[in-house]
This record gives C-alpha cells, sequence and structure tokens, in this order.
C-alpha cells in the first residue's frame, strides 16, 4: 500500500537521520571555509570620464571670438558618447591591453603553449574588464584584478587608449581637411605664378604701362603699342588680383586648420581617475560559507528523505514477492 508522509513523519525522518545531516552539514561547511580562504582576492579600480565635444578642436572655434558658444558647447553628445562606448569595447583596445600588460603571463597561463591561449586569455580580460554608461551621462570603465596597483594602471591605460584611437579617427578628418586646403593653396600660388608671368611678357613685348593708379571706377589708366592687348592685360591683370586675394584667404585658412590638427586636446573629460583599491570587492567569505552551509543543510534533509523513501519502496516490493 503507498503511504503517504506527512509532517510528522518527515521529524522521525530527519531525528533518526541527525548524526549523518550533522556530520554533512559540518564537512560541507568547513569545505565551504576552506574554498572561501583558498580563493584569490579581487580589487576594483575605476576611471570616470564625459566626452568633450569634437567641434572644439576645429579651426572654427579655436579661431571664434565668439567664446561663450565653446564654452556652452564643451560636452559631447550622444553620438559622442556611442563613439567611445564602441570604442572601449572593441578588439584594438582588448587586444592592447592582453598585450601590453603581457596578461598571459599575469593570469598565469603557459605561454609556451599556443593552444588557445590568446582566447582565454582575452576571454578572462574581458570577465575582469566592464564599461558602462552611468544614468548621468558619463562613461565608467571598471577592471578588477589579484593586484590593486595593476587593476589602476589598466584602467588609467584603457582610458588613455581610448583617448588616442578616438582622436585618430578625428584627426584623419582634420588632416582631409588640411590635405584638401594645401592642394587648392598650392593651385592658387600656381595660378598667381601664371598670370604674374603673362602679364610679364604682355608688359615687354606691347610696351604696356600703368599711366595712373586708378580712375574713378577704379580701374588703372593703362597704355600700350596694341590697344586690345591692352584689354586683356586689364583683364589679366584684374584676374590676378582677384586669385591674390583668394589666395590670402586660402592660406589663411591652411593655417589655422594645420594649427587645429596639430592642437593636442583631450577627447575626454576625466571625473575620477584610477587609484589602487584599498578594500578587496570578491570573494565575500562570509556569503560563501553561509551559502555553503545553507545549501549543505537543504540538501541533507533532502537526501535523508529521499533514502528513507527508497528504503521504504524496497521493503514494499520485497513484501510484494
Amino acid at each position: 500500500m503507498e503511504k503517504s508522509y506527512n509532517l510528522i513523519d518527515a521529524l522521525r525522518v530527519l531525528i533518526k537521520w541527525k548524526l549523518p545531516i550533522l556530520i554533512f552539514v559540518v564537512l560541507a561547511s568547513i569545505g565551504g571555509v576552506i574554498v572561501a580562504l583558498a580563493l584569490p582576492e579581487y580589487f576594483q579600480s575605476q576611471v570616470v570620464f564625459y566626452p568633450t565635444n569634437p567641434a572644439r578642436t576645429e579651426s572654427s572655434v579655436l579661431f571664434s571670438e565668439q567664446t561663450s558658444e565653446f564654452a556652452a558647447d564643451f560636452s559631447g553628445t550622444k553620438n559622442d558618447i556611442n563613439r567611445l562606448l564602441t570604442i572601449a569595447t572593441s578588439s584594438s583596445v582588448v587586444d592592447f591591453m592582453v598585450n601590453h600588460f603581457d596578461l598571459a603571463t599575469h593570469y598565469g597561463y603557459d605561454t609556451s603553449s599556443t593552444s588557445y591561449k590568446r582566447y582565454k586569455v582575452t576571454e578572462e580580460f574581458k570577465d575582469n574588464y566592464s564599461v558602462l554608461k552611468t544614468e548621468n551621462g558619463a562613461i565608467e570603465i571598471n577592471i578588477i584584478d589579484t593586484d590593486p596597483q595593476l587593476a589602476a594602471d589598466m584602467v588609467n591605460m584603457a582610458a588613455e587608449m581610448i583617448d588616442k584611437l578616438n582622436n585618430g579617427s578625428l584627426q584623419d578628418n582634420k588632416e582631409s581637411v588640411t590635405a584638401m586646403f594645401s592642394q587648392s593653396y598650392k593651385d592658387k600660388v600656381t595660378e598667381v605664378e601664371t598670370l604674374s608671368d603673362t602679364l610679364a611678357k604682355l608688359k615687354g613685348q606691347y610696351n604696356i604701362e600703368t599711366i595712373s593708379a586708378g580712375t574713378t571706377d577704379g580701374m588703372p589708366v593703362i597704355k600700350g603699342t596694341d590697344p586690345q592687348m591692352v584689354e586683356t592685360y586689364k583683364v589679366l591683370l584684374k584676374r590676378q588680383e582677384s586669385a591674390i586675394m583668394d589666395l590670402t584667404k586660402i592660406k589663411t585658412l591652411l593655417d589655422r586648420n594645420e594649427s587645429a590638427a596639430s592642437a593636442k586636446i583631450s577627447s575626454m573629460f576625466i571625473i575620477e581617475k584610477g587609484y589602487p583599491a584599498e578594500k578587496k570587492v570578491k570573494p565575500i567569505r562570509w556569503v560563501i560559507c553561509l551559502s555553503a552551509t545553507l545549501i549543505s543543510i537543504f540538501l541533507g534533509i533532502a537526501g535523508a528523505l529521499l533514502i528513507e523513501r527508497m528504503q521504504y519502496i524496497k521493503r514494499e516490493l520485497a513484501n510484494a514477492q
């Protein structure tokens, strides 16, 4: 006949098995203490920063007299934050950190073995490395390690590398603009030189000379042996003056863009640098010990009830035969 267990039956089983359960709980608790004490201590270091507005390094801002607008747009936009978050989690930053700090050796991997070594080191670093956006719109980078000084060095280096890569992408755009102005300047210099040479040839060939600096209409009085060539000379002279004015403007823009491209301005404003932590973040040993004790109590009780149930079923089967 099927037997149903009630609370009294369960208490009887627990009283019967109290000694084995107690021994199991004590052994498991001791094991939890040993494991908790054997686990290495990890320390966390973090750096917090805001992205700055990339436009503050543009020539139009650096040489602008509207300083109020520059101050108002100091912080970066949502796109700037997303760009830095993408760079921070990119393989370029992760691979740099793994190689720069020789994490394969630090994490205890056999450097002579090539079997998934790089993958394992990279994955372990990713487990210890986190990048997140705070509720206030800042970017926070955290690194945990068994060495508090190394954790601080790594998190500061990560921020420096992110800034370098971000500035690199912005620098490429500035250099492209500068190259465009440089080519325009060369073309305009060539145009001015060509016009000057042509004017000099016409002046010598047709005895062209300037009688007065200009009339009421602003045009100089010019004479020569060939009236048609004189008119051509006037047109070319006007083009030369215009080209020289354009050349001056382009040279100004070129100088400003070269200055902007060479400006060393960080793309982030660091609120908090990484420092060696004095207090570990894990393991929390009392939690491990308490968890081991509670789990062992549950397993001990469940095991005792299960064994008792199985013994009852075997007895019922034996009686049935």
